[in-house]
Formats: C-alpha cells, structure tokens, sequence
C-alpha cells in the first residue's frame, strides 16, 4: 500500500493486482478513489489473466508472495506456485507485454543462518526454508529474463520490513 501511495502521488496509472489472500482493502481503499489506481482480484498463479492485465504498463513491481517461513514448511507446493511460478508468470507476461522494468521483491531469507555479520550482498546464498529458494528461485528467473529476453529487472532484498498498515502476526 505504502508503494502505490508514493506512486499515486506521481501521476501514473497504477494497477494493484490482488487475490486478497492476505491483504486487506481498507490499505488501498483511499487509493483507490482516485481515478488513475484500480484494484484487480487476480492471483497471480493464473497466467492468463496476468497476460491480460499487465498489457499497456510501463513496469511491474512484485511484492506478491507466501511471507510467512512457517507456511512455507507447512505446505512448500503453495509457496513454490504463488512464489516460482507466480513470478514466473509476471515475468512471461512483462516479456509478451513489452513491459520496460520489472522490480522483484526478495528477501534475505535467501541467506539461510548468517555467520558473518553484517551480511553483505557478495555472500553466497543459503536457503534453509521454502521461503528462502522460493525468493532465490525468483531472484534467479529475473537474471534469466534479463540475460535471455531483454527485460531489465532488479532484485531487492528486504530486511524485517514493517511498519503502518502492517498486519498484525507473528511477524509484527
């Protein structure tokens, strides 16, 4: 929500694409009473509806995803299609859409248990959950699409991201 406030205030045409699994409207709903932002309820493991939507933006920046390590051990088939697939499905879309930049949300989960700190990107990856390959697994589909499509893509990696609207969980 905070992302598509900040991009509100830009004047661009913003599309959330939501299932709503575990997001909460009342984050977007100021939103999206502005004419240039509109909500979708698509998930993200159907491609073709993703190919439907992306089509006519400029970018794509995917926060999607299963958050929760714990989920991911429970049922890692769930985190491996909304987090692989999900994004791969972005990615084909972005590609057949013509879409100029694709911002991908990892996490440092990739890093697995840190025995140097602080950790610096230049450390080798080492998963220890679901999560974490399903984060490094995206990571690494956005070098590919890079290298073999042409679609310029960047990685972030975030760190115990909080803050307003947040949800409260285990994680708060």
């Amino acid at each position: 929500s905070h992302v598509v406030e900040r991009l509100s205030e830009m004047d661009v045409e913003i599309g959330i694409l939501d299932n709503m699994s575990s997001g909460s409207l009342t984050n977007v709903g100021h939103l999206l009473r502005q004419d240039k932002v509109r909500l979708l309820q698509i998930d993200i493991r159907d491609f073709d509806s993703i190919k439907k939507v992306v089509r006519g933006f400029d970018a794509v920046i995917h926060l999607a995803a299963v958050t929760s390590v714990s989920s991911s051990i429970e049922d890692p088939l769930f985190t491996n299609e909304t987090n692989v697939t999900g994004t791969l499905n972005l990615l084909k879309a972005s590609v057949e859409s013509g879409v100029s930049r694709f911002v991908y949300a990892s996490s440092s989960s990739i890093y697995g248990e840190a025995e140097t700190l602080p950790i610096c990107e230049d450390i080798v990856p080492n998963p220890i959950s679901p999560y974490g390959v399903s984060k490094l697994a995206g990571e690494r589909y956005c070098l590919v699409f890079t290298e073999v499509f042409g679609l310029p893509t960047i990685c972030l990696r975030y760190f115990n991201v909080y803050g307003l609207r947040q949800k409260q969980d285990q994680y708060a």
